[in-house]
């Protein structure tokens, strides 16, 4: 993700790095081509597409206020439909948008503990919302923190791995609890040597490890993040 030169715009000279990132989706713009048939959605966090002919990929599907953009930059760039969506973690920036990009059809596939990371988060809802209005309210304005899109509905689940093959490209998922979430996954093309790493690495860049969050989130394990 190409970060905002901060020379090139007076605009950005009074705002932190973490509001330029998580304001680079905002707006109409096109999908970003990174190559072998592959696109990104710019948004709090990134979707991604990965195109194949017998339909499309679709990594992520970004807070429920992005999916209309997701749906229109990437239908400019494939006219294929989503055969299969899979979520890296179990995050509002990663779910939010699910109802509204999910067809007949389309499989849905995340890491076994995803039921469990979205009631925890759920039923702490309200607490977690006051805490993170503190770091975001100024960064994130478009959001309603009290809203809960309607939650996904799973058609696949795995423990450890899970492997398949999209109109030939095979795509191999892989669990990294250590990760932000215990559902964390990181999703990669073995043919292409791609990987979609979500936010084992933190939720930006510079978060790493990312042990412990402001809005009062489970402290998480160094040694399982390093194992990850």
């Amino acid at each position: 993700m190409s970060s905002p030169d901060p020379e090139n715009s007076a605009s950005t000279e009074k705002q932190p790095l973490n509001a330029l990132i998580v304001r680079e989706g905002e707006g109409v713009q096109d999908a970003v081509p990174l190559g072998d048939g592959i696109f990104a959605s710019k948004g709090i966090s990134n979707s991604y597409l990965v195109t194949t002919p017998a339909g499309d990929l679709l990594i992520n599907t970004g807070m429920y206020n992005e999916a209309d953009q997701i749906r229109t930059r990437f239908s400019a760039v494939s006219a294929n439909p989503v055969r299969v969506i899979v979520f890296t973690q179990g995050h509002p920036d990663h779910v939010g948008g699910w109802s509204q990009l999910d067809a007949p059809g389309i499989e849905t596939i995340a890491q076994a503990n995803h039921p469990d990371v979205r009631e925890y988060f759920h039923r702490l809802q309200p607490f977690f919302a006051r805490r993170s209005r503190r770091l975001w309210n100024r960064d994130i304005t478009r959001v309603d923190p009290t809203y809960q899109p309607p939650e996904p509905v799973l058609t696949t689940t795995f423990l450890d791995s899970h492997t398949f093959t999209l109109g030939g490209r095979r795509i191999e998922l892989y669990s990294t609890p250590g990760g932000e979430t215990t559902d964390s996954l990181v999703v990669w093309l073995p043919d292409e040597r791609i990987l979609f790493t979500g936010n084992l690495f933190g939720p930006l860049f510079g978060h790493i490890p990312n042990l412990y969050t402001v809005r009062g989130d489970k402290i998480r394990s160094a040694i399982a993040y390093l194992h990850s």
